[in-house]
């Protein structure tokens, strides 16, 4: 009870001294949630920055400071992310982000939004979703010149592809980030990344390059008198010189950062340190020490539930258990780390667990329980293949068919040949009999030629007739259409142009912004208009080539975000690496433009839009997706005919002119593909495209 006491008076006297001097600070800026904002950096006790952030929340809200008011959800997402606190993390970092939709904060707080939520979802392994907030964040810090930010966006999204085996692509995002960072002499996050491409140049097996890397991290933190920095280039390059061999200095290097770990009570550092001795002294041989520096690294990270170091080390006992010649207790911690890896999802130590167990279960003659293993190693082996490993594979399956192919095209040869010897024998038997049988054939075919040609002219006329009455109406529904759609835009545009000398200021901004708006809607009628008469009078100039999926869908991106972003739609794309098809780049674009901004007329604010990419084979589907208001499926086969009206409208009755999807059709068709439409009313739409590779 009086513990309870005095923690409530603690509080409640932190409560009153920020309230004065939030009172003090309010008569300089007018924000109470600033100053409390401000308060919750200076602190590093998590009780009290919850204390100080929550007061920002309620300041924020009642000073409508929304700067203040989101920035604070965001900070306090990331102080349970601090205190592992998973399920409270995630329920302030989508509030941060619904609101921050909702009520439109500065560039440099909604970039520092979708930073961390970019960044905290791809801690939880949601890539595509993670790299698009990411790539957001990084633009809007582009857009605001704040190039700091933007260099921090650039090394998570590079961490973000090391963690999913791009090593390559990680290697240019880090490079980028650097060279910013070594720019603006910040030289404490530029080692740190520094280290960070050290650490791809290993994975990538440039055991040289990477201790050049390790080396130059060092030598800037040792400048900047470093110490964490220092420890943890030393717990690296230590580990590094385990892989190239040099023992000495890897124990030597190892032992050092234990030693500034420990100085610091850094208990993940320390964990990593005893659990690398460990392994170094696995290689030596020195099964004594390994099992001392596992059991004291084990202590470490099963108190602060550090479960990738738990994994590692029974790994590490397991395998120095069975150098001992006891694989029947080395198979009993295997098979604990096999349950906590299978737990946590970690593949690569399942992996390799799978192996270990398979070769001690072999060594005790159960062969059975190996082969079982055996089985499970290559099933998780194959799961995690990178993504250059499956292409490689498929060109190796690819050159093994071509030479099935042209190995059976030796072989028809053979028979054909054998089959043209015998039926060299048998024709001249029929051309006797062919030649009276041809003369009473050319006659008949010349009488049938005659009959069909009169015929199909009378049908063409027919036809012409058709098409001509056809082209009329068409004719008489463009004008139509053209008198319509365009004189609401011209008259727009005419009556703000005699307002505007009326008004001054933000007033006449708005009008020239609304003209400018006008003249635009008026530009797309005008060239749909002329897109469907080039498609008419065939002068359509298609250049098929091989086109690279991920780069259309960038440029999509580029293109629709602004129309997406007027009405809070988060729009999502997502594709297989390196797939091509063969397109027109520029028409293709078109076409997926068109569809996604057909699905935001159609689709309700503050929701989602997905464009799918994917391998079906022969062809590349494309799909786009919206949770609008859905087509009745009697009007669907309507959709690509010109001028077509249907019952579903725009949500925010956007301008429609009814040519878009007829030009879709013509557009894809030319270039050798097909289109279609799948809707549900109530579920939304999707625009389908198959399109040759």
């Amino acid at each position: 009870m009086g513990l309870f006491v005095k923690f409530s008076f603690f509080f409640f006297f932190v409560f009153l001294v920020g309230q004065a001097h939030a009172r003090k600070k309010a008569e300089q800026d007018s924000s109470r949630a600033d100053y409390f904002l401000d308060e919750s950096f200076k602190t590093n006790q998590s009780d009290s920055i919850h204390f100080l952030l929550d007061l920002a929340i309620i300041y924020g809200k009642r000073e409508e400071n929304i700067d203040a008011y989101v920035e604070a959800l965001v900070e306090k997402a990331l102080e349970y992310v601090r205190s592992q606190q998973g399920d409270s993390s995630n329920k302030y970092m989508q509030l941060a982000l619904q609101e921050a939709r909702r009520l439109d904060p500065s560039t440099k707080i909604l970039a520092k939004i979708h930073s961390q939520y970019g960044y905290h979802i791809g801690n939880q392994n949601q890539y595509l979703a993670s790299l698009s907030h990411l790539d957001t964040a990084a633009n809007l810090h582009l857009s605001i010149s704040d190039s700091l930010s933007y260099a921090d966006a650039l090394t998570r999204i590079g961490a973000l592809y090391d963690n999913n085996g791009n090593q390559v692509k990680a290697l240019e995002y880090y490079l980028q980030a650097s060279k910013i960072y070594e720019k603006n002499q910040d030289s404490t996050v530029y080692a740190g990344v520094i280290n960070n491409v050290a650490v791809v140049y290993k994975k990538l097996g440039d055991l040289e390059g990477a201790l050049a890397y390790y080396d130059k991290s060092y030598k800037l933190n040792v400048d900047m008198g470093n110490e964490l920095g220092i420890a943890i280039s030393e717990l690296n390059r230590g580990m590094l010189y385990k892989e190239m061999g040099r023992h000495d200095e890897a124990l030597s290097g190892v032992k050092s950062a234990l030693n500034t770990f420990q100085q610091v009570k850094m208990s993940y550092g320390i964990a990593v340190s005893y659990h690398n001795l460990s392994e170094i002294h696995l290689v030596l041989n020195n099964l004594d020490s390994v099992l001392y520096y596992v059991d004291r690294s084990q202590e470490i990270a099963l108190d602060m539930q550090y479960w990738m170091i738990v994994v590692s080390n029974q790994i590490v006992l397991a395998k120095a258990l069975r150098d001992m010649g006891r694989p029947d207790i080395s198979n009993k911690s295997a098979l604990r780390a096999y349950e906590l890896a299978s737990k946590h999802g970690f593949l690569e130590k399942q992996e390799e667990l799978t192996a270990l167990l398979a070769s001690n279960y072999e060594e005790v003659k159960d062969f059975a329980t190996a082969l079982m293993y055996y089985k499970e190693y290559e099933s998780i082996k194959d799961s995690i293949l990178s993504n250059e490993s499956r292409e490689q594979i498929n060109r190796l399956r690819m050159a093994y068919d071509l030479e099935q192919k042209e190995a059976d095209i030796e072989n028809l040869e053979l028979i054909n040949s054998y089959q043209g010897a015998i039926s060299e024998k048998e024709g001249k038997l029929r051309h006797i009999l062919i030649l009276g049988i041809v003369f009473c054939l050319v006659v008949m075919t010349l009488f049938f030629y005659l009959y069909r040609r009169q015929r199909r002219y009378a049908k063409a006329l027919s036809e012409q007739k058709v098409q001509l009455t056809g082209l009329n109406k068409e004719k008489d529904d463009l004008i139509a259409m053209v008198a319509h759609d365009l004189r609401s835009p011209l008259n727009n545009i005419k009556g703000l142009l005699s307002l505007i000398k009326d008004y001054d200021g933000e007033e006449q901004e708005k009008m020239i912004q609304l003209a400018n708006q006008s003249t635009d809607v008026l530009r797309t009628r005008i060239n749909q208009i002329l897109d469907v008469e080039a498609i008419n009078v065939g002068r359509i100039n298609l250049k098929l080539t091989k086109v690279k999926v991920t780069d259309v869908l960038n440029k999509l991106v580029h293109h629709v975000s602004p129309e997406a972003e007027r009405k809070q739609i988060s729009f999502f794309t997502n594709t297989i690496k390196q797939l091509t098809c063969k397109a027109d780049e520029n028409y293709l674009l078109q076409v997926l433009e068109n569809l996604s901004i057909n699905a935001i007329k159609f689709s309700n604010q503050k929701s989602e839009i997905y464009v799918k990419v994917t391998d079906w084979g022969e062809v590349v589907r494309f799909e786009v997706q919206d949770h609008g208001q859905g087509i009745p499926e009697e009007e669907i086969d309507q959709l690509f005919t010109r001028y077509a009206k249907i019952s579903t409208l725009p949500t925010e009755n956007e301008p429609s002119t009814g040519l878009g999807l007829p030009i879709v059709k013509k557009y894809v068709e030319a270039m050798g593909g097909k289109v279609w439409c799948e809707s549900e009313v109530g579920e939304g739409s999707t625009f389908c495209i198959e399109l040759p590779k």
